[in-house]
């Protein structure tokens, strides 16, 4: 009998080898985070904010408080296991390893008090995971799937070998050997001013700020978020000096990087996407700049067919906007059919070179102190892989926007392809969503089809802007009036159809 089945043959009793990592954390519970708090309080910025650079000013400010981190939350580590309950934590471990030892040394006052920590951490870990389930097979999946890892992307297992060569991989792909240098643009600071922040406006900022994962600086975001009185003035000063010379401290250039599988089971280095990870108050710094500086500039000149990054647009609007392009061209009585093609860039972010990019900036109606803060933030920054306990060699790069930053995709790329429009051919209309791009040719009876020179207008642009496009990845559609045949039409540039 012919049969696809398979039949899989487990013996019982055989236990799988637990895997063991090394976790480092640092305690903050609440009464440490009171005494860290009290250090700042005590401590006078006076210092930092006379300094002369934002390089020097920066530094200080970071070591004293790498200083008071050390101080309060010293950093511990322990080993966790496959084995251990889910409600287990690394700081649950080091108090179970502590009370061990208090208990060897015959310290039985100290451990009776440790049980009882333990206890209540044990109590709340299992109450929150118990607030967390809910009823119904769906969410009971997604729990077995988190407790074994078997679907979550971010428990990959990569060997260093394979790190080191992805992290070589990434610094390749964002490495131009024709780099151009970048020149600043001219300022009459007679008669243009450097923005400025007020303390207000950097407190509310830092008040804002969410949970998010820390950069290289080793400073976790609730350290500026809970005592953003104290460091509202102090930073006031940095910011504003950053924005008034246009140079970013060396510190706030440099990222880790996470490299994400863009497919399960990824084993090609060209499988894996790096989002960058950037110090937490550099993101803030981006972000507030933004809002109060150049969002102004950056949406006033966004055409209408970009909807990526902007306010009101999602990509359930570009799709709108596409079903109702075409559903109005077929309307039309002399419209055989329209044409879909949607176009791909070949690693759109980490392909935009800098000298380009200088180009649109300076082009725009952004202040010039922006746009010179904007381009010394582009110099000579450095990324490596952080992962897994693994650090990588660091990088120099000098291409592409920044995946993981606040202005990379965001802003510098919908700056980038802003002026990608298609005008020979005025009844082709052109959605973008990020990197991705459609364009919409109706076929018209008795009329010369144009879908060929749209796309060659298209590449043009692609060619003389540096950015490739993925030709095995661009897709074409074909939508038929009803009625007509699927003569009428013929696919071109042998694009997949989809």
């Amino acid at each position: 009998m012919k049969t696809d089945h398979l039949e899989v043959i487990i013996p019982a009793g055989i236990k799988l080898k637990p895997l063991r990592t090394k976790i480092s954390f640092r305690d903050y519970r609440a009464q440490n985070k009171v005494k860290f708090q009290k250090k700042l309080a005590k401590k006078s910025w006076s210092e930092v904010a006379s300094l002369e650079t934002v390089e020097e000013a920066t530094k200080v400010l970071e070591n004293t408080i790498h200083n008071m981190i050390d101080q309060c939350f010293p950093k511990k580590t322990v080993t966790l296991s496959t084995r251990d309950p889910p409600w287990m934590s690394p700081l649950l471990k080091y108090l179970i390893r502590k009370r061990s030892k208090a208990k060897s040394r015959r310290k039985l006052s100290i451990a009776a008090e440790l049980t009882e920590r333990i206890s209540g951490i044990i109590s709340h870990n299992r109450t929150k995971m118990a607030k967390s389930e809910c009823t119904g097979t769906s969410q009971w999946w997604k729990n077995v799937d988190f407790l074994s890892h078997r679907r979550n992307r971010a428990h990959i297992i990569l060997d260093n070998e394979f790190k080191e060569k992805l992290n070589d991989y990434f610094g390749e792909l964002c490495w131009d050997r024709d780099y151009e240098q970048t020149t600043l643009m001219e300022i009459d600071t007679i008669t243009i001013k450097a923005p400025q922040f007020r303390i207000t406006q950097v407190k509310n900022a830092l008040l804002k700020i969410r949970k998010t994962a820390t950069g290289p600086d080793e400073i976790p975001f609730w350290v500026w978020k809970e005592n953003a009185d104290v460091f509202a003035p102090v930073m006031t000063k940095i910011w504003n000096k950053s924005l008034s010379t246009s140079t970013c401290p060396t510190s706030w250039k440099i990222a880790h990087v996470n490299p994400l599988p863009k497919v399960e089971n990824s084993k090609e280095y060209c499988e894996f996407r790096g989002i960058n990870v950037t110090p937490v108050i550099r993101r803030c710094f981006e972000r507030t700049v933004y809002h109060y500086h150049s969002k102004r500039s950056f949406e006033a000149e966004l055409s209408s067919s970009q909807f990526a990054y902007r306010i009101g647009g999602y990509s359930t609007d570009a799709l709108i906007k596409l079903q109702y392009m075409y559903l109005k061209e077929l309307e039309e009585p002399n419209c055989d059919a329209v044409r879909l093609i949607a176009m791909d860039f070949s690693k759109a972010f980490d392909n935009v070179k800098h000298a380009k990019l200088s180009e649109k900036l300076k082009s725009s109606s952004m202040n010039p102190y922006l746009v010179n803060w904007f381009l010394n933030f582009l110099k000579d920054r450095r990324q490596k892989i952080v992962f897994q306990g693994t650090t990588c060699k660091w990088k120099d790069i000098n291409k592409g926007v920044m995946q993981g930053t606040v202005t990379g995709p965001p802003h510098f790329f919908n700056l980038f392809i802003n002026d990608l429009e298609i005008k020979n051919c005025s009844n082709t209309p052109l959605v973008k969503f990020a990197d991705d791009s459609s364009l919409l040719v109706p076929i018209l009876k008795n009329t010369q089809d144009c879908s060929s020179k749209a796309i060659d207008e298209f590449k043009d642009w692609s060619e003389s802007n540096s950015l490739p496009l993925n030709e095995g990845k661009c897709k074409e559609m074909i939508i038929l009036k009803k009625g007509r045949s699927e003569d009428c039409v013929s696919p071109i540039y042998g694009f997949a159809a989809l």
